[in-house]
């Protein structure tokens, strides 16, 4: 959900509700997210742009963050993400 230019944030929903999708809490805010991917295992990886804390971050399908911090990818922030079978 883009609340603003510079504001984001990502919420849990549920796609089995009678309602068809019912959107839940907020599992992360940040400045700038730049993509979200789920991958083989069903986790969902946020690619966090916001300087300062810039990086990769993940979330298993309860909503729980994996990661202890953004895991870095190089020099520039993330822009994308893409899982090979």
């Amino acid at each position: 959900v883009r609340q603003s230019p510079t504001s984001s944030r990502v919420v849990e929903f549920d796609l089995d509700a009678p309602d068809g999708m019912r959107v839940g809490r907020t599992v992360m805010s940040s400045g700038d997210i730049a993509a979200l991917a789920g991958d083989p295992r069903g986790n969902v990886w946020v690619l966090d742009r916001t300087s300062g804390r810039a990086g990769a971050r993940v979330f298993n399908a309860r909503g729980s963050e994996i990661t202890t911090a953004p895991l870095g990818v190089g020099a520039y922030p993330p822009s994308a993400v893409a899982f090979v079978p």
